[in-house]
This record gives C-alpha cells, structure tokens and sequence, in this order.
C-alpha cells in the first residue's frame, strides 16, 4: 500500500558517553549515544483507500530490532578570556545521527494481511561552535559551569522499505529513499 507513515510516540533508553583530552592548547572531545526504542506508537495513513472519516486509516507499533545512535568529535582551542576562571572555546567538529524503525501493521488493507516496514535515516555534516567554560575550582569550589552552541550543516538520506505478504502468499517489496541538504542549530548548557 501507498502510505504516509507519522511517528507519534517512541520510549528510547539511551546510553551515552563522552572522553575529552588536552593536548598543548588543544581541547580534543569525542561523544556517542546508542538508544533501544523499547515501545513506541504511530499512524498509518493510507492513500490508495483513504476514508476521511478515518485519517488515521491504519495503526502501527514499534517492533523490535528499532534503534537510534549517534557521534560527534570536535577540536577546540583552550583560550583564556578576561574574567578569572572563565574561557572561551572556538570549536570545529563532525556529527553522524542514524535512526532505524521497524514498523508492523496491526492489520492490512484488502489481500494486504501481513506488511512490516522498515524506516531509516541518517544525517552527517560538518559544524562550527563556540563554547564558555567557567571553571569555579579556580575560583570558588570544585564546580564547572559551560555553555555551548553550534552550527550544524547536514546531509540528509532516509528512506522507507515495505514487505508484505498477500492472502494467496504472493510477497512483495516496496521501497522509497530520498536526500537533502540542510543546517541547524544545537545549544549545550553543562554544571557539574
């Protein structure tokens, strides 16, 4: 079936970490997350047999096997600023995001009784960013207190890959990717 598929709930449990290290003047700093999308609901709309009194013509859950990651390094200079224990971090870095759903139709449409789609997508791209740390162990105590943003450019490729078998056990497979180009903002606010 020809549809249009809408993500409308997903509970992910994520793991991160990060590591960072200085070298000279040079902050170095990697980060990464992993997530398992334990539940998760959405709505299928259905084009090819579209009833306006029921938009939401199919509904779909989350199967197993869903799951989100990313990644990101970066590389700043350690430069001091005028005010004691404060420093401003120009950074430059590389981010990769990558989203996998494995969606089951709870019912099919017509000879259409057993469909399984498989949604994915990934954006990667380079980024320019400013950080300001305030290091209060210099100053007061052991607390760190950091603000950071970023520009982020992207490339964009996701898709959709449909699988489903008919009452007459005649399978099929239907796929459809696309690309595009983008930018966005991201802002980190830190105490520890």
């Amino acid at each position: 079936s020809i549809g249009h598929f809408k993500l409308k709930k997903a509970d992910i449990i994520k793991f991160n970490g990060s590591i960072e290290a200085t070298i000279l003047s040079f902050l170095l700093k990697a980060e990464a997350d992993w997530g398992l999308v334990m539940d998760g609901r959405g709505n299928f709309k259905n084009f090819q047999f579209y009833d306006v009194n029921n938009p939401d013509f199919i509904q779909e859950d989350l199967l197993d096997g869903s799951y989100v990651y990313d990644w990101s390094l970066s590389v700043g200079m350690d430069a001091a600023f005028f005010i004691p224990c404060v420093k401003i971090l120009p950074l430059l870095g590389y981010s990769y995001h990558f989203q996998k759903y494995k969606l089951d139709l709870d019912k099919g449409l017509y000879l259409e009784v057993e469909q399984v789609e498989h949604y994915h997508s990934r954006w990667h791209g380079p980024w320019i960013g400013l950080g300001l740390n305030w290091d209060f162990w210099q100053c007061i105590s052991n607390l760190n207190f950091s603000l950071e943003y970023q520009y982020h450019l992207a490339f964009f490729y996701g898709g959709t890959d449909l699988d489903g078998n008919t009452l007459y056990g005649y399978g099929y497979n239907r796929s459809s990717h696309d690309s595009h180009f983008g930018s966005g903002n991201v802002a980190k606010a830190n105490f520890r």
